[in-house]
């Protein structure tokens, strides 16, 4: 089975400024069975 996923992370900090980063990523996916998937980031 294939898919895609996309993933956003925000980083915060707690000392100068509170927003530090922001990252967005995407990947593509196959599943082989129940237990096992790979995954390649763009």
């Amino acid at each position: 089975m294939l898919d895609l996923s996309s993933y956003n992370e925000i980083f915060l900090n707690t000392r100068d400024k509170v927003f530090d980063r922001n990252r967005l990523d995407s990947a593509f996916g196959y599943k082989t069975n129940k237990n096992v998937r790979l995954e390649t980031a763009t």
